[in-house]
């Protein structure tokens, strides 16, 4: 009979004999009897995870786990809804859970054990925390247009006529007068609205616009003076 005796990774239970070979003056001694050894499943298990911070909008889909500390087992990832809402989808690789737009995602994890671990040690869904992606600051791009007065003779109120528009913005725009270059409107024109003036006069132009999914409002600023010149007088 040979002795058995556990692997020293396994699990579970195997019999051990033992016996002592005799030297050139001893006999063999005759086997012990069979001792039972049980390897039980450890508990030692690790899942830590560490969160991005500090992320701005990119236009690209960045990292919201950057790295983990997974022992005893496999873990899974993925993005609830809320804090107290899980998932409905799962990924085994952490660097796969990412995030594009600016606002907060909220990171879950499972745990399985393996077979070296005890069953006692698995996670069903938990939160883990959250990350915010911030949105990015915004921009407004604005042109001015000198004019001269259009009315004529037979028209002399004139007609309104375009006096700054809209190169690019973050978010909806609006255009207001201000008093002067240092002070702005009381007053903002429409929403997505060119600006308009009829009367020959100096006009101090001011434009802001809204924040937007990923990026910040544009405070109002000034963006120029406008002069619609008087017409020519007729007799």
């Amino acid at each position: 009979i040979q002795p058995t005796r556990p692997d020293s990774d396994g699990v579970g239970s195997t019999s051990v004999q033992c016996m002592i070979k005799g030297d050139s003056n001893h006999n063999d001694t005759s086997w012990s009897s069979a001792v039972t050894l049980t390897i039980t499943a450890a508990k030692d298990v690790r899942h830590t995870f560490t969160l991005a911070s500090d992320l701005t909008y990119t236009g690209s889909a960045q990292k919201l786990i950057i790295g983990t500390d997974v022992h005893g087992g496999t873990i899974q990832v993925g993005l609830g809804t809320s804090s107290t809402v899980a998932p409905a989808n799962w990924s085994s690789t952490y660097t796969s859970i990412t995030g594009t737009n600016a606002g907060t995602y909220y990171i879950w994890y499972k745990f399985t054990h393996d077979a070296e671990h005890d069953s006692s040690t698995d996670v069903s869904a938990t939160y883990v925390g959250s990350v915010t992606i911030g949105k990015k600051t915004g921009y407004l791009e604005a042109s001015t247009i000198n004019r001269t007065f259009n009315g004529t003779a037979t028209n002399n109120a004139g007609s309104a006529q375009d006096i700054a528009t809209i190169k690019n913005s973050s978010g909806d725009y609006y255009f207001g007068l201000g008093s002067s270059e240092s002070v702005g409107p009381i007053t903002w024109g429409s929403k997505n609205t060119k600006l308009q003036a009829t009367n020959a006069g100096t006009y101090y132009v001011w434009a802001k616009c809204d924040t937007s999914m990923n990026y910040k409002a544009v405070s109002a600023k000034y963006i120029g003076t406008v002069t619609i010149s008087k017409a020519a007088g007729d007799i």
